[in-house]
């Protein structure tokens, strides 16, 4: 399911405070077949917007649409694709279904709170949160709050009432959803609205990629610990960065203990360090890969060796090749940036995020900035510069690499022919 980021970066001009949250993170794949291969104007930003405070940008992942958030005096207000919707009090999230053809956000009306799906109102509420669509874009989950009760509403049907409702979450397949829930002071999960055991806590739960295991963080009065479906895990202080393999063979967490952090992978501990970051897999589940942090510096630690430290390693970049042969991630030191592959430094700039490879692992891109352009970098090579970007994909065929971008007041689809980079 394509998780959406935003990115807030201040500017100041005039006098007027600008907060620009930024959707930098699509999605998975992109298949040739049902995404935008042409380069598209989407929408132009109105003067109007320009002066306001607040503004959300985001681009569906198949490239045919743009969002943004506006303010009009005292009220807030989504522009679809270039036309202004509804006026609301505020506007608290917003996002694209996977497949790019719906869109959601949450917004608050006279002190009550609502969702508006494809332009549709749904029913008021005291509270809103959590809203998410499930990975086939055919469902819509949020909980809410009435009379001081918790639910989830699924498709504008609403759940078993609680005390409280927290992290709905499809499975990978969309067949599955599971949230967790308080009552009386126990806290447990709910899969497909079956309770499941009472904890002192439920902190965290993750389905697996074949969406046939569900694990979960909990905590005692002292400690937290690990299930898998029905099987609970020696505990530790705490607990944090739930992962499985691609294959679901295999679960990760770091652990926390004496004053340490380290991975425990299938029950396993592994070296403890300062910090300790989530484990990222190969795709054929054989390799992984961290990030640790000791003596005020960050390493990857890959195939259990430390590789060498850096001032910083941002960690959504650690990044396999699809063949799981080769591994990148953005480094940063003496204040530059740059990507490192296989051990390799690649060319300074002031930021670089986003490392993608192709199909066959053979090219690699990602996302660069250099005095305020963003831009994209194929095999060492610039692209065309904008005023903002999002994370550059391959299409499904390695023919194209497309992103969203921001050219002054112009909202575009990029589409470039990788041979022409």
């Amino acid at each position: 399911m394509i998780v959406l980021g935003v990115i807030g970066i201040l500017l100041v001009s005039g006098g007027v405070l600008f907060v620009f949250l930024l959707q930098r993170l699509p999605s998975l794949g992109v298949s040739n077949s049902n995404v935008n291969l042409k380069t598209t104007r989407l929408a132009k930003i109105s003067p109007a917007h320009k002066t306001r405070n607040l503004l959300f940008l985001q681009f569906s992942s198949n490239g045919f649409h743009v969002a943004y958030q506006a303010f009009d005096k005292e009220s807030s207000f989504i522009v679809l694709d270039g036309k202004e919707g509804q006026r609301y009090d505020s506007i608290l999230s917003s996002m694209f279904s996977p497949d790019g053809n719906h869109f959601a956000y949450t917004a608050k009306k006279n002190k009550k709170f609502l969702v508006i799906l494809d332009g549709r109102e749904e029913v008021e509420y005291e509270s809103i949160s959590s809203l998410t669509f499930s990975p086939d874009s055919q469902q819509l989950v949020y909980a809410a709050q009435s009379q001081g009760k918790w639910f989830v509403v699924v498709n504008g049907k609403k759940g078993m009432v609680y005390d409280q409702v927290h992290n709905p979450t499809f499975s990978p397949d969309s067949k599955q959803l599971a949230y967790i829930a308080q009552r009386d002071g126990a806290s447990f999960i709910v899969l497909n609205n079956a309770e499941q055991k009472n904890h002192f806590k439920v902190f965290s739960l993750k389905f697996s990629p074949n969406s046939q295991h569900l694990a979960y963080i909990a905590g005692e009065e002292v400690g937290q610990f690990v299930g898998l479906d029905e099987k609970e895990y020696p505990s530790y202080h705490s607990i944090n960065w739930l992962v499985f393999s691609p294959d679901s063979q295999q679960l990760g967490y770091v652990a926390y203990k004496d004053g340490k952090e380290f991975l425990v992978l299938n029950e396993k501990e592994y070296p403890s360090y300062p910090s300790v970051s989530m484990a990222i897999f190969s795709p054929d589940s054989k390799r992984i890969a961290y990030r640790v942090t000791k003596d005020g510096n960050d390493f990857v630690v890959f195939d259990g060796k430390e590789e060498k430290g850096y001032n910083a390693v941002l960690l959504n970049t650690i990044s396999f090749s699809p063949d799981s042969e080769k591994l990148a991630y953005a480094a940063q030191k003496s204040g530059k940036w740059f990507l490192v592959l296989n051990g390799e430094e690649g060319r300074p700039y002031n930021h670089v995020d986003f490392p993608i490879f192709n199909s066959d692992s053979n090219n690699l891109a990602y996302f660069a900035q250099k005095d305020g352009i963003d831009f994209i970098v194929l095999n060492g090579k610039s692209g065309v510069g904008y005023d903002y970007i999002t994370k550059p994909l391959f299409t499904s065929d390695d023919q194209y690499i497309i992103y969203g971008a921001r050219d002054g007041d112009e909202l575009w689809w990029i589409v470039e022919e990788v041979e022409k980079i």
